[in-house]
């Protein structure tokens, strides 16, 4: 399993310079970083290839994470427009900088009924696969579980789209996951029934490439809150217990690690996996 930064390691000299924090993931035995384009694409051509490039030659993964301000379900069809353009425009620059995969939040639900919601989410995630593919964009579309009720990203609606949507890929935050129950879902037995779901319907090997994100995190009856360091106290997930379980059902893959303290957590994350 790899364990990618969220963005530049906060121990990065000088503050802020993207090249200098992968020279320091390396450095750390960090595997790789998520681009955070979360409040824009504020990378350009130049700096994606001086990226890619240094990268591949200190063998680090790279994914990236589109914009927050996407709403694939919007009442306000500017926004849903402006939506796609922000997903296609995040790929076309991971691209660029050797990115394998983008991950956004899709939709809000609206208290729209959930196959209403369902059925306009897939029918823009086929056409943005579309525009990729002819594109020719190797990047991987990855709308990401969703943290709150009343986002769309439950994982049933996410395995659906996956199967529906040829192309569509997913990026499992099992944080959310247990956010989003509110913590009911937030042991071994619920985190192998996630496991199981996703082998039922993507195959094993969906297990063998598994990407997703991994943080402490709290909650309230209407799901996240905050994201938290692992040993914080206001942090309700058992993420060594889905670390455990993720080990024992032989998961591989990439997982970000989304914690406010970065590379502390990424490394006690993968200094524990190794443990297990």
């Amino acid at each position: 399993m790899k364990f990618l930064s969220p963005g530049i390691p906060l121990s990065t000299p000088p503050p802020g310079d993207l090249l200098a924090g992968l020279r320091r993931a390396a450095e750390l035995g960090i595997s790789g970083m998520e681009l955070e384009f979360v409040r824009g694409i504020w990378m350009t051509e130049e700096q994606a290839r001086a990226v890619k490039k240094l990268a591949r030659e200190l063998g680090l993964a790279l994914t990236a994470h589109a914009p927050f301000f996407v709403n694939l379900n919007s009442q306000e069809p500017e926004k849903v427009v402006a939506s796609r353009k922000r997903i296609l425009d995040s790929a076309r620059m991971a691209m660029l900088a050797g990115a394998e995969k983008v991950t956004f939040h899709a939709a809000w639900r609206h208290g729209q009924p959930g196959e209403k919601v369902f059925l306009r989410v897939a029918e823009e995630m086929r056409s943005l696969v579309k525009q990729a593919k002819k594109e020719k964009l190797a990047v991987e579309l990855a709308p990401e579980t969703a943290g709150k009720k009343s986002q769309f990203g439950a994982l049933p609606e996410l395995l659906r789209i996956a199967k529906e949507v040829p192309g569509a890929r997913i990026c499992f935050d099992f944080a959310h996951l247990a956010a989003s129950s509110a913590g009911e879902e937030n042991s071994p037995e619920a985190f192998r029934g996630w496991l199981d779901a996703i082998e039922k319907t993507l195959g094993k090997s969906a297990l063998k490439k598994l990407y997703g994100h991994i943080s402490g995190i709290e909650w309230t009856p209407a799901g996240e809150r905050k994201h938290h360091p692992f040993l914080s106290p206001e942090n309700l997930f058992d993420w060594r217990g889905c670390l455990r379980v993720l080990k024992e059902c032989g998961c591989d893959g990439a997982l970000v690690v989304e914690s406010p303290i970065l590379e502390e957590d990424i490394l006690l994350a993968k200094k524990t996996w190794a443990e297990l």
